[in-house]
């Protein structure tokens, strides 16, 4: 009619649009569902310690790499500051995670 204002084009939704969100929501929903059916399975499954063990050392394994890739950038000098400012932060870096540990 006459007095409507115009929408302009991209307000509205393309197909795109609903297809990548309506893949996102599947995603996660898998996801949620996993992990909801891997809860209610430990409530009836015992782990052995050692698997338990083994399972907590492999992620600090993974923590410690993910670690040490972002830090040996400032080891091997490529950050594209000074040896002593590269050594300097390196040193800063490993304090503050050991701090965080404790």
């Amino acid at each position: 009619g006459h007095g409507e204002t115009p929408v302009p084009h991209g307000d509205k939704p393309h197909d795109d649009e609903e297809a990548s969100v309506s893949g996102t929501v599947g995603v996660v929903a898998i996801c949620a569902f996993a992990m909801l059916g891997g809860t209610l399975l430990m409530l009836v499954v015992t782990i052995p310690p050692k698997v338990e063990a083994a399972t907590q050392n492999f992620s600090a394994g993974i923590l410690f790499a993910a670690i040490a890739g972002e830090l040996f950038p400032l080891l091997h000098g490529t950050h594209g500051g000074s040896d002593e400012e590269a050594g300097t932060k390196t040193f800063g870096m490993l304090c503050g995670f050991g701090l965080g540990i404790v």
